[in-house]
């Protein structure tokens, strides 16, 4: 993540036709990634991937109405008259998306229609600029897509913001299968009140108290733990944790 960011502000500053590498700018960063950066910057710019252009956008923050009660909001990396690109970092290219799939990208079409709405045309480009570390490699991976195309996955987007937005009211937690998706990207921090490891209730106490002391209660009932067993996916099925009660005393003795 570090090195994302640090990449992210040295191609910024470049775009803005400023020192890339200012005293300081590579401190954050692990011996010899600060060499990986200004070469794959070189090679962006010599590939014509990282270019200036005089009407561009850089680091273009937007906030919109995605529906009633729900705003969307972010930064676009470059935006230059129609085309959309974004600044990808990766270790390797193991995460890295095809010209189909971008095509059909949650982010890169939520950016579309942001850059949409400051032109009449009826397709847009959207370009994934890639620079990997192993091996070091600088590529392009570009797909246009329509207006219609962009509309249509926009109307998707609020529906999903609808749902979640009904769900967040919930007092219950609702039955929704669980998969490779709650463990992706560092996993989901909602995976607790999925696995019943702890209620919803308890969840929201947890997030407001978090950074305060927790106050300490003696009791003199007897404590149960309730252990959860995580079980590893096996042939694609994501069976739920089992779960078993002992005495703490028996725990800790």
């Amino acid at each position: 993540a570090t090195f994302g960011s640090v990449f992210h502000t040295v191609a910024e500053r470049y775009l803005k036709e400023e020192d890339p590498y200012p005293f300081g700018w590579s401190s954050k960063l692990k011996e010899g990634d600060g060499k990986k950066i200004k070469w794959l910057l070189k090679e962006g710019i010599e590939k014509g991937m990282i270019l200036r252009h005089n009407t561009a956008k850089i680091e273009h923050s937007f906030k919109v109405d995605l529906i009633p009660n729900v705003m969307i909001s972010g930064f676009i990396d470059y935006l230059i008259p129609g085309e959309v690109v974004d600044h990808k970092t990766a270790r390797n290219s193991r995460y890295l998306l095809n010209e189909e799939q971008l095509a059909h990208d949650l982010q890169m079409l939520i950016y579309a229609k942001i850059a949409l709405d400051y032109t009449d045309d009826e397709e847009i480009n959207i370009r994934h600029n890639v620079f990997t570390r192993e091996p070091l490699r600088a590529k392009v991976t570009k797909a246009s897509v329509t207006k219609e195309h962009v509309l249509k996955h926009w109307g998707e987007i609020q529906k999903t913001a609808a749902e979640m937005l009904l769900t967040s009211k919930r007092k219950t937690v609702p039955n929704y299968p669980t998969g490779t998706h709650c463990e992706m990207y560092g996993g989901c921090s909602y995976r607790p009140i999925c696995f019943k490891v702890e209620t919803m209730e308890h969840f929201r106490e947890r997030v407001e108290r978090k950074g305060k002391p927790l106050k300490v209660v003696a009791s003199k009932k007897k404590t149960n733990l309730t252990l959860l067993i995580g079980v590893n996916e096996t042939k694609n099925k994501y069976p739920d944790p089992s779960s078993s009660s002992l005495a703490l005393s028996d725990l800790l003795r």
